[in-house]
């Protein structure tokens, strides 16, 4: 028989041994996970389209569109109205800063800048006036 206090060592080592690696693991999952949000994240992109209002229908009573595409939230005194800007409106707001291509300095489009083999130039964020 061995000796009693080389069996408790033992004991130790082995929890030790167990804490360890589990550690291990668990730390490469979080990195593993980690990994594969940054990838994720970074390879969205949302496509959203053309902005349009629903159909008269479908909308509260509070509500109106006017003709240049606001939509109007009024209720007792208070009234609220968001309009989409386009991208042709916002480079036409900031033409200094939408006409050098690839360097254009427009924080809102893309500006006249075009990806290669494309046409039209993607839309880069949403803005609401």
């Amino acid at each position: 028989m061995g000796k009693p206090g080389n069996r408790i060592g033992n004991q130790v080592e082995a929890r030790l041994w167990a804490t360890d690696s589990l550690v291990r693991v668990s730390s490469c999952f979080l990195i593993l996970i980690l990994c594969v949000l940054l990838v994720w994240g970074c390879g969205y992109r949302c496509f959203v389209g053309k902005l349009e209002p629903m159909p008269r229908a479908k909308q509260i009573a509070e509500t109106r569109i006017l003709d240049d595409g606001t939509v109007v939230y009024a209720k007792d005194r208070l009234e609220i109205g968001l309009r989409p800007l386009g991208d042709e409106e916002l480079n036409r707001q900031f033409p200094e800063a939408s006409s050098s291509g690839l360097l254009s300095a427009n924080p809102y489009t893309y500006a006249n800048w075009k990806p290669a083999g494309k046409k039209s130039t993607p839309q880069r964020f949403t803005v609401f006036l």
